[in-house]
C-alpha cells in the first residue's frame, strides 16, 4: 500500500506488519491523499477522507473575488444582514455553527467551515449533514497533534466524513508584537490571517467577533450554548489586538459591522462600517436594545477581573518555563 508520511514528499511502500510497526512508533498517525490509517489498540482502522492541498483549495474557489467571514458571536443577531452576507462569493463560518432559523441575520449559505481538530460526532453531526460546506479548513497546532490520542484523531476525521479537508498549520502572524505564549489563537484569528490571502479576495466582510466581550456586543454564541472555557482559555485581550491589526493591514476592501470596527479602531486603524447611515445600501437597520447601566458596570468589572487573570496567568507561565 502506498502511503505519504505526514506531509513529507517521499512515498513509502509498507507491508501490513511494517505499517503496524511504523504506526506504533509514529503515534498511530498517517495522512495519505485519500485515506487515514489509525492504529488503535491493536486494531487497524481505515477512515477515508478527501484531503485538499493549497492548490486544490484555490481551484475549488477559482473565480471567487469576495468573502464574508461570519464569526459565532451573538452580536450578529443585532442586524438582519443575511442577504448581504449571501451576496459574497465565499461565506466562512466556524466549528459547529449552523444557520437554522437565523438566516435573516447570518445568511443561509456556508462555503467553508473552519474547525478545530477537537470536533467529533459525539459533539455534533458531520458538517455535510448540517451546514453542508464545500470544504473544512483546519489549522492544526503541531504540538496539539502530538498530544492527540489515536482515538481522538480518528474521531475528528470521522466527523469531517466526506467533506473535503484542508489541513494545515496555523499561519505566522507578523502584523503586531505578540508575546511568547503557550496557547494557540482561535480559529477566527487564523482564518482572518490566511484565507483572504490564500484565496486572493478583493472584498472582505467581517461580522460576529467581539473576542468574548473584549468590545461591546455580547459574549454569547449565536447558535449554541456558550462555553465559558473558551473565554478563559483564550487570551481575548491579545486576540482583540491581533484581529484589529490583521484587518487594519489587509490590502483588499474590508467592510465590517460596528463591533469588529471597534477592534480595528482600538489599534489605530480606520474601518469601513456597515451601518444605517447609508454607507452601504444593502444594510438593514440594527435592532435597538435598551441598555441597563448597572449591568454594563457589572460587565466592565468582570472584564477587568478577566484581564487581570490573563496577565497573572501569562506571568506565571513565563516564570514556569524559564
Amino acid at each position: 500500500m502506498l502511503l505519504k508520511k505526514g506531509g513529507v514528499n517521499s512515498i513509502f511502500d509498507y507491508s501490513e506488519s511494517e505499517m503496524v510497526s511504523f504506526l506504533k512508533e509514529d503515534e498511530g498517525y498517517l495522512i495519505a491523499r485519500k485515506e487515514v490509517i489509525v492504529y488503535d489498540g491493536g486494531v487497524m482502522a481505515e477512515q477515508s477522507i478527501n484531503s485538499l492541498s493549497i492548490l486544490d483549495l484555490q481551484d475549488l474557489f477559482k473565480g471567487c473575488r469576495s468573502m464574508a467571514i461570519v464569526g459565532s458571536s451573538s452580536s450578529v443577531l443585532g442586524w438582519e444582514n443575511g442577504e448581504y452576507i449571501d451576496s459574497y462569493d465565499i461565506v466562512v463560518r466556524f466549528n459547529r455553527s449552523t444557520v437554522d432559523g437565523k438566516e435573516k441575520s447570518v445568511g443561509s449559505r456556508t462555503d467553508i467551515i473552519v474547525a478545530n481538530d477537537a470536533n467529533s460526532l459525539e459533539k455534533a453531526p458531520p458538517p455535510e449533514e448540517t451546514s453542508q460546506p464545500k470544504c473544512v479548513v483546519t489549522y492544526a497546532n503541531t504540538k496539539a497533534i502530538g498530544n492527540r490520542t489515536e482515538k481522538s484523531r480518528n474521531r475528528f476525521f470521522q466527523w469531517v466524513k466526506n467533506t473535503p479537508l484542508f489541513l494545515t498549520g496555523g499561519p505566522e502572524i507578523l502584523v503586531c508584537d505578540i508575546p511568547k505564549r503557550k496557547r494557540g489563537f482561535t480559529m477566527g484569528t487564523y482564518a482572518m490571517a490566511s484565507l483572504p490571502y490564500y484565496l486572493r479576495v478583493e472584498r472582505l466582510f467581517v461580522t460576529g467577533f467581539t473576542m468574548f466581550g473584549e468590545v461591546n456586543g455580547g459574549t454569547g454564541h449565536y447558535s449554541k450554548k456558550s462555553d465559558r472555557a473558551n473565554s478563559t482559555w483564550h487570551d481575548a485581550n491579545l486576540e482583540g489586538r491581533v484581529i484589529g491589526a490583521l484587518l487594519g493591514n489587509l490590502e483588499c476592501d474590508v467592510t465590517v459591522t460596528s463591533e469588529v470596527a471597534r477592534l480595528i479602531e482600538n489599534q489605530g486603524y480606520s474601518a469601513k462600517i456597515l451601518s444605517e447611515d447609508g454607507s452601504k445600501t444593502a444594510l438593514t437597520k440594527p435592532k435597538k436594545k435598551k441598555e441597563k447601566w448597572y449591568w454594563y458596570l457589572v460587565g466592565r468589572v468582570a472584564k477587568l477581573c478577566l484581564m487581570a487573570g490573563y496577565s497573572l496567568r501569562s506571568t506565571a507561565e513565563r516564570k514556569m518555563y524559564k
